[in-house]
């Protein structure tokens, strides 16, 4: 049986897409009429099944990115409820 992941470390998974979207930028760069406005998500679920449903209905997910807001996962895992800083931690944890 042959394994899926042809990757080692995560190092190489960083320089696999990182030349992906390299190309990309570059193609977008040449002819900015192929692309329309980007696709943001709330949460990490919402995105995949954004992927997914792309996949499904036009065969690829080629040039296709979703901006996933870091400051909404940090306020969706705080235990504190939703933190205007991003932060995991209250204000008032912190020494003065």
């Amino acid at each position: 049986m042959m394994s899926q992941n042809r990757f080692k470390t995560g190092l190489d998974i960083a320089k696999y897409t990182a030349k992906i979207m390299r190309q990309d930028m570059e193609d977008y760069d040449n002819d900015t009429s192929q692309y329309t406005q980007s696709l943001g998500a709330w949460h990490g679920f919402v995105a995949q099944q954004t992927m997914y449903a792309k996949k499904k209905y036009f065969g690829t997910t080629s040039k296709t990115y979703i901006y996933l807001s870091g400051w909404m996962v940090a306020a969706l895992r705080s235990e504190f409820g939703p933190l205007p800083d991003q932060s995991m931690h209250e204000k008032h944890q912190y020494l003065s």
